[in-house]
């Protein structure tokens, strides 16, 4: 027959630089990298950052490991320079792909413009006020201008004290009416030198004030017999993107699922692998989606129940007539062939069915309605052993096994039995 063959190919990860992106960078203060990665396997990706000072000789990494696709750089600790570069790297933990900026110049020696908040800033508030400052050396800023419009119009940003004129000044932008979208903030200083500078955060807000969806695929059965809760389901958002899946069983904290794709997407599959043991009986799990401006899903609540606990086989007796048989030394019940040996076992859990064998062979166990004891009587019958003369073991081991209803089993060796199997001995020669 002809044989199917399943080939799984990787393909690396495709990625943009988003900003800074102008042919020539003059940048100050703190600079925000942004960029756009996707893996079409939908592999979770991870990112560094790197800088050359040296048009990209050689290479320091600023930050790695990085799992959102966006990095603030506090270029005030390094020398003013035109030989900047910045490299990026998605990584899929198998293949890679990297992307150069525009050459980057640094000069901090004119005003640096610095806001609390760097990128893109989710938010399902109307209202917003912004904090900033203005750090100044020798060439200090003398205006502060706000444009919401890509740089079409400017309006004038007062300090926090009405006036210009030193080195070190605060300021707000507050933000009252909020709308639904994009807000790209820009902001523009002119120095007393009449040297311009941009601040290079690349603040956006975004407005988001309607809550994520949330689907579960696959909720447990009403009984589950492992201690060890999975879930997986769809989370879904219009505009901002999940940012996270969390859930609780019973009055735990929260905590965090797997999502099989970046954060921000608008449709991630998640997946909850809880680790923590349960133990029997009923429980509740709670599910919600959160999204990037922090608004929740409504919460999906399910009820469950655990047992994962098979019958525990107890405590039995064995006996011959009237008479109750002990081990010996090394564990083994010693009884005679063809004596009728009868066993009592208790079996706590509830056992659904219970086997008794001798060996390979099946014996006869019954429920003891009163004594709520497990019965079973059996004889072994007299084999002549194939050594000539004296006596002869036959080993026989008692297997017991109990399963529930819901498929919980617990197998073990009851007891070995040795059947004295005995023959006439040869008579002694006689004497001479």
């Amino acid at each position: 027959e002809p044989s199917k063959i399943s080939v799984f190919v990787n393909s690396p990860p495709e990625i943009s630089l988003i900003e800074p992106k102008s042919r020539t960078l003059k940048l100050n203060g703190l600079v925000n990298f942004e960029w756009s990665a996707h893996d079409i396997n939908d592999d979770p990706l991870a990112h560094q950052i790197e800088l050359s000072g040296d048009g990209g000789q050689t290479w320091k990494i600023l930050a790695h490991d990085l799992k959102e696709p966006h990095f603030v750089w506090d270029s005030t600790v390094v020398p003013d320079s035109s030989a900047y570069l910045a490299r990026i790297t998605a990584s899929d933990g198998w293949l890679s792909t990297s992307i150069l900026s525009n050459r980057i110049t640094i000069a901090n020696d004119i005003p640096v413009i610095i806001l609390e908040e760097s990128g893109e800033f989710f938010t399902s508030e109307k209202s917003r006020v912004f904090s900033g400052v203005v750090r100044s050396k020798d060439d200090l800023l003398v205006k502060l201008e706000l444009s919401l419009d890509d740089g079409k119009t400017w309006k004038a940003v007062l300090s926090q004290d009405g006036a210009w004129d030193s080195a070190f000044e605060k300021f707000e932008l507050v933000f009252s009416n909020l709308k639904t979208g994009i807000q790209k903030i820009t902001l523009k200083g002119t120095s007393q030198q009449n040297k311009v500078v941009i601040n290079a955060q690349g603040l956006k807000v975004i407005f988001d004030n309607k809550p994520p969806s949330l689907v579960v695929n696959s909720l447990p059965p009403r009984i589950l017999t492992k201690r060890f809760l999975t879930l997986n389901g769809l989370a879904l958002d219009d505009f901002s993107g999940i940012k996270a899946v969390e859930y609780k069983i019973d009055d735990s904290e929260w905590f965090v699922a797997m999502l099989q794709g970046q954060i921000g997407m608008r449709k991630i599959i998640f997946r909850i692998n809880h680790k923590e043991a349960l133990g029997d009986g009923k429980h509740n799990v709670d599910v919600r989606a959160v999204d990037r401006a922090k608004n929740l899903s409504k919460t999906i609540s399910e009820e469950f129940t655990i047992d994962a606990t098979p019958p525990r086989i107890g405590s039995f007796i064995l006996e011959t007539g009237d008479k109750i048989l002990f081990p010996d030394k090394d564990g083994v019940f010693r009884v005679m062939p063809s004596a009728t040996s009868t066993l009592r076992l208790s079996i706590a859990g509830d056992p659904k069915t219970v086997n008794l064998k001798a060996n390979k062979e099946t014996l006869s166990l019954k429920h003891n309605r009163q004594s709520k004891l497990w019965e079973s009587s059996f004889v072994f019958p007299a084999e002549v052993g194939s050594a000539p003369g004296g006596e002869k073991e036959s080993m026989i081991n008692l297997l017991i096994s109990a399963e529930d209803a819901v498929g919980n089993k617990m197998e073990r060796t009851l007891a070995e039995i040795s059947v004295m199997i005995s023959r006439p001995q040869s008579p002694a020669p006689a004497e001479k």
